[in-house]
C-alpha cells in the first residue's frame, strides 16, 4: 500500500507540474505568436519521413512521433542512442543491465530480447539481425553521433511499411548531408577515468564525371574501462556435483560465495565507420562496426553460469551493411524508387565457469563455453508512388520487399585448459521473406487528412501476417490537430526460437508470429513557437513467444521420441502469453527569445499486464510512469550554451523469480552541459557534461540466486551514479 501511495503521489505531482508548464506556455505563447506571426511556428514544426515514407509534419503523420535534433544531441551532451531516447524522446525508454541496452515503449518492455520488438533504421535501412532480432541501441550503434542529423522516433506498430519487429516502435537514425557536415571534423571526447573516444569525419561535394557527388563519412574508436562496482556477497553453498563449496573463480578453492568488487565490469571497445554518397538520384550507404563488451557478472544476468569477475568473459558483435537506392522520377505523377542491400552479422559469446555443476559430465574442474552465430541477408525493394493531383493531396503507394536470410549458430563446451569439445545446440536455417504493401493518403479538404494501408508478409517457417493501419486527422482550428489511429503489427519467431535444441531446451513446434493490435487518439496544438500534445493508447498483444518449463511427463515423452534433452529443468519456446497495455502520452515544448531559450517536457503513464493461463501480473522492468524534461539557453556570440535535462522512472517490478515480486525504487537522473566555441581558435569547440543518478541500484536481479530458494534477498544491478565528461571538436571548413 505504501508503494502504491508513493506512486500515486509522484504521479499527481508530475501531472500538476505538466499542467502548470502547459498553462504557462499557453498564456505566454499568444504574445510570442503575435510578435513573430507564423514564422516561429514553422521553425518549430518537426518533419518526419519514417511513419509513411514521405515527408510530413509530426501533426499529420499516421503515428505518434517525436524528433531529436543534432542541436539537442550536442547541447545536452548526448553520447549514445539510448541516452537520446531516455532524455529527449517521447514514449520510449531504455534500461542498461551492463551487457546490452534493452528498449521499451508506452510502458512495455520485454527483457532479454535486445531490441527484437523495436525496429532500428539507419537512413531507412533496417539493421535488426535475423538470428535473434537484436540491434544495438547503445554505444555499439555503429554510427558516430556527430554524424547524426536527427533521430525520428515513431511509437507503436510500424509493420505496415517495415514488416517484422516494428511492434514497440521504429527508430530511424538520419545522418547529415554534405552541406550540413562540410569540411574536416576531428573529435576527442571522454568521460573522465572510464571512457574515451577519438574520431574523424569529412563532408563535401565533389565532381565526378562532370556530376556533383555529395560525400559524408566518419570513423571513430571508443574504449571503456570501468568503473569498478561492488555487488553481493551471496551465499550460494555447495556445488551439486562435487558436494564442495561452489567455485566462482578459477583461482583458489571454492567458497560458495558469489560477489565482491568487479574489476572487469563495463569494459567495451567499439570501432566503427559510416559513409553516405549521394549523386543525383543515386544514394549509397556503407556501415562497418565492431562492439566487444565485457561484464564481471555478465552471465549471471544471462544464465547464472559464469565465474564472477573473470577475464575473457565477453560478447563480440560485428556488423556490416551496404545499401544502394535509386529514384526514377518517371513523370510528375509517378515516382519509382528501388534499392538493394546486403548485411552480415557475427556474434560470439565467451564464457568461463570453474564449477562442475555448470559443465558437462566429467568436467569437474570447470569448462569454457563459446556461442557463435553468423547471419547474412540480402534483399531488394521496389516502391512506386502516384501523386494523382500533383499536389500531394491524393497519393497512392505500392511496394514489394523481398529478402533471403541464412543463420548458422552453435555452442561448444570444452574443459578448462584442454580437452575434447562437446557441441550443444545449434541452428542452421535459411529463409525467404516476401512483403507486399500498399498505402493511400488523401486530403479531400484542408481540415481532413486520411491515411490507410496494409502489408502482407509471408515466409518459410510461419504463416503469413497481415498488418493494416488507418489514420484520420482533423484540423479543429488554427494549429489544432486531432488524430485517431488503428494499427496492427507482428514479430516473426526468430530462427533461434524456432530451431534451437540442446540438453536444456526442446525444439519448438509450429510457432506463430506474435501479434499486436493498437488504437490511439491524440490532440496537438501549435501556439506560435510552442507545441502541446496529449494522447491516449491501448494495445493488446497475443501469441507472445516465451520459454516455458516442461512438465516431467512432457520431458519423458520427448526423450521417448529420441530428443537429446537430458535434464529435469527443460524449456521450450511456445506461443503462451498475452499483454494488455493502455495509457497516455503528454508533451509540451517550444522556445522563447528568438529560439535562444528552448524547453521541453514529455511524460508517459501506462498500465501493462502480462496474462498467462494462471495469472495476470505487471511486466517486469517496465515503469508505469516515466518521462523527461530539458531546457537550454544560448548566451550568444562566443559565449556558451547552458543546458540541463532530467530523466525520471517510477517504481517498477524487478525481474527474477522472487515472490512476492520486489519493486525497484523510483529513478531520477540529472544531466548538465556547457558547450560553445573556444575563443581565439576558429573551428574549435568544447563540451563539458555531468550526469548524476540519485539511485545506486537498478531493476535487474543479478547473481546466481534468482529466487527465494536460498532465503536470500534479491541483489539488484549497481548503477554508475556520477559521470563527468569533456569533449573537443575541430571543424575545418574552407
Amino acid at each position: 500500500m505504501h508503494r502504491q501511495s508513493m506512486s500515486r503521489n509522484v504521479t499527481a505531482q508530475l501531472l500538476r507540474l505538466l499542467a502548470s508548464v502547459m498553462a504557462g506556455a499557453a498564456i505566454a505563447a499568444p504574445a510570442v505568436a503575435r510578435a513573430d506571426d507564423d514564422l516561429e511556428a514553422a521553425l518549430e514544426q518537426n518533419v518526419v519521413t519514417t511513419a509513411s515514407q514521405t515527408a510530413e509534419t509530426s501533426a499529420s503523420a499516421p503515428a505518434t512521433t517525436s524528433v531529436i535534433t543534432a542541436e539537442e544531441i550536442h547541447v545536452h551532451g548526448i553520447r549514445s542512442l539510448n541516452e537520446a531516447l531516455n532524455f529527449l524522446s517521447l514514449g520510449m525508454f531504455t534500461t542498461n543491465p551492463a551487457h546490452g541496452v534493452e528498449g521499451g515503449a508506452r510502458g512495455v518492455l520485454l527483457t532479454a530480447d535486445y531490441g527484437g520488438h523495436m525496429l532500428l533504421l539507419i537512413d531507412g535501412h533496417a539493421v535488426n539481425e535475423p538470428y535473434g532480432g537484436a540491434a544495438s541501441f547503445d554505444r555499439g550503434l555503429g554510427v558516430p553521433i556527430e554524424l547524426v542529423d536527427h533521430i525520428e522516433v515513431v511509437l507503436g506498430p510500424g509493420a505496415v511499411l517495415y514488416g517484422s519487429n516494428a511492434m514497440l516502435g521504429v527508430v530511424n537514425i538520419v545522418t547529415k548531408r554534405a552541406n550540413d557536415y562540410r569540411g574536416l571534423h576531428i573529435v576527442a571526447d571522454s568521460e573522465l577515468a572510464t571512457w574515451g573516444k577519438i574520431g574523424a569525419g569529412v563532408g563535401g561535394t565533389l565532381t565526378f564525371l562532370g556530376r556533383p557527388v555529395e560525400l559524408t563519412a566518419a570513423v571513430e574508436y571508443q574504449h571503456q574501462d570501468g568503473p569498478s562496482l561492488i555487488v553481493g556477497p551471496q551465499l550460494y553453498g555447495n556445488d551439486s556435483v562435487t558436494g564442495t563449496p561452489k567455485r566462482f573463480t578459477s583461482t583458489g578453492a571454492g567458497t560458495g560465495i558469489w560477489g565482491g568488487t568487479t574489476r572487469h565490469t563495463n569494459n567495451s571497445t567499439a570501432p566503427s565507420a559510416y559513409a553516405r554518397i549521394v549523386s543525383g538520384n543515386l544514394e549509397v550507404s556503407l556501415r562497418a562496426s565492431s562492439y566487444e563488451r565485457a561484464s564481471g557478472y555478465l552471465d549471471n544476468l544471462i544464465d547464472q553460469t559464469s565465474d564472477f569477475d573473470a577475464r575473457g568473459v565477453y560478447e563480440l558483435e560485428r556488423w556490416f551493411f551496404g545499401d544502394v537506392k535509386y529514384r526514377f522520377p518517371v513523370s510528375a505523377v509517378f515516382d519509382l524508387r528501388t534499392r538493394i542491400y546486403a548485411d552480415s552479422y557475427h556474434y560470439d559469446w565467451y564464457s568461463k565457469s570453474s564449477a562442475a555443476e555448470n559443465c558437462f559430465e566429467g568436467q569437474l574442474d570447470g569448462c569454457n563455453r563459446n556461442l557463435r552465430a553468423r547471419s547474412r541477408w540480402v534483399g531488394g525493394e521496389v516502391r512506386g508512388s502516384f501523386d494523382w493531383l500533383k499536389t500531394g493531396r491524393l497519393v497512392s503507394m505500392i511496394g514489394v520487399d523481398a529478402r533471403r536470410e541464412s543463420v548458422v549458430a552453435g555452442t561448444e563446451t570444452n574443459p578448462a585448459g584442454a580437452g575434447a569439445r562437446a557441441t550443444s545446440g545449434g541452428v542452421d536455417a535459411e529463409n525467404v521473406r516476401l512483403g507486399v504493401y500498399a498505402q493511400q493518403t488523401a486530403s479531400p479538404w484542408r481540415w481532413l487528412v486520411l491515411n490507410a494501408g496494409a502489408r502482407l508478409d509471408v515466409a518459410e517457417g510461419y504463416p503469413g501476417a497481415l498488418s493494416p493501419r488507418a489514420m484520420a486527422g482533423f484540423t479543429t482550428w488554427k494549429g489544432g490537430i486531432l488524430k485517431t489511429i488503428y494499427a496492427q503489427a507482428f514479430r516473426a519467431p526468430s530462427p533461434y526460437e524456432r530451431e534451437w535444441e540442446d540438453l536444456n531446451e526442446l525444439k519448438a513446434v509450429a510457432l506463430r508470429p506474435e501479434h499486436e493490435d493498437s488504437v490511439e487518439a491524440s490532440f496537438e496544438q501549435q501556439l506560435g513557437a510552442h507545441r502541446l500534445m496529449i494522447g491516449a493508447f491501448r494495445t493488446r498483444w497475443t501469441d507472445l513467444v516465451t520459454l516455458e518449463a516442461l512438465t516431467d511427463d512432457e520431458i519423458a515423452a520427448a526423450q521417448a521420441r529420441g530428443s537429446k534433452i537430458d535434464s529435469s529443468n527443460v524449456g521450450q519456446y511456445r506461443n503462451a502469453d498475452r499483454i494488455d497495455n493502455y495509457g497516455y502520452n503528454a508533451a509540451v515544448e517550444g522556445s522563447f527569445l528568438s529560439r535562444r531559450l528552448r524547453y521541453g517536457m514529455r511524460l508517459t503513464g501506462a498500465r501493462s499486464r502480462r496474462i498467462t493461463e494462471t495469472e495476470r501480473v505487471p511486466l517486469p522492468l517496465a515503469p508505469s510512469l516515466y518521462g523527461n524534461a530539458r531546457a537550454s539557453y544560448d548566451l550568444g556570440g562566443e559565449l556558451p550554451t547552458l543546458a540541463i535535462a532530467a530523466q525520471f522512472s517510477g517504481p517498477r517490478p524487478t525481474d527474477g523469480g522472487f515472490s512476492p515480486t520486489p519493486y525497484a525504487t523510483p529513478e531520477l537522473q540529472l544531466r548538465a552541459a556547457v558547450s560553445g566555441p573556444l575563443p581565439l581558435i576558429p573551428g574549435l569547440s568544447y563540451r563539458v557534461t555531468a550526469n548524476y543518478a540519485f539511485e545506486s541500484r537498478g531493476p535487474y536481479v543479478i547473481g546466481p540466486i534468482q529466487d527465494n530458494s536460498y532465503g536470500a534477498r534479491p541483489e539488484l544491478n549497481p548503477v554508475d551514479r556520477f559521470r563527468m565528461g569533456v569533449g573537443l571538436q575541430y571543424v575545418w571548413a574552407p
